[in-house]
């Protein structure tokens, strides 16, 4: 009698040639790709030869199918996309959003999952306050004031930092009357 049993055999991964393409410009893999925060989309492309993906027990006729995740939700990442002898994906930045993610380029066939880190480095950009139009109603010819928790800079924000300082600025002064505007927003 003979008896055969089936051995998982391990997926791997095999870097062949560790260049990628960012916009059709040459990387290396291991290489930090560097943007700016709420940058432009970017394609990245890596020819199939480059990281050559196996796994002895897949299921599939065509082969272990490839992914890629953001670890960190830094910026987005496509479905990969098989075109031509590459795999190729697009990355989008999240609205302020900065720090280091790495992107993980995987095949998982069952219980096994392998794949090759591509680190990207967002960095920040100085952020413009939002302002927020105000409006207050006042008796004519009483006197009107207001605290800065009410003041005109009550609703405004400051996305890169809260604990930032807003400072209020007269532009223009009333055309009626007088204003006396502090720098905390009160009046």
């Amino acid at each position: 009698t003979i008896t055969v049993k089936n051995v998982e055999d391990p997926a791997k991964v095999v870097v062949t040639d560790s260049t990628i393409y960012v916009n059709d410009e040459a990387q290396k893999l291991g290489t930090v790709i560097e943007v700016k925060e709420d940058f432009d989309a970017f394609e990245v492309s890596i020819p199939t030869a480059n990281i050559v993906f196996t796994d002895p027990d897949a299921i599939s006729a065509t082969g272990i199918e490839v992914k890629i995740k953001s670890n960190k939700g830094i910026v987005t990442v496509s479905e990969v996309g098989k075109i031509a002898n590459d795999y190729i994906f697009d990355v989008t930045s999240v609205a302020n959003a900065n720090g280091t993610d790495t992107l993980f380029l995987f095949a998982a066939e069952g219980k096994d999952t392998v794949g090759v880190n591509i680190i990207i480095k967002v960095s920040a950009v100085d952020d413009p306050p939002l302002a927020v139009a105000d409006s207050f109603k006042a008796l004519q010819g009483a006197e009107f004031k207001t605290t800065a928790k009410n003041g005109v800079l009550a609703n405004d924000k400051n996305p890169d930092n809260a604990k930032d300082t807003l400072k209020a600025v007269l532009v223009e002064k009333p055309k009626n009357g007088k204003l006396e505007l502090k720098e905390d927003g009160s009046f």
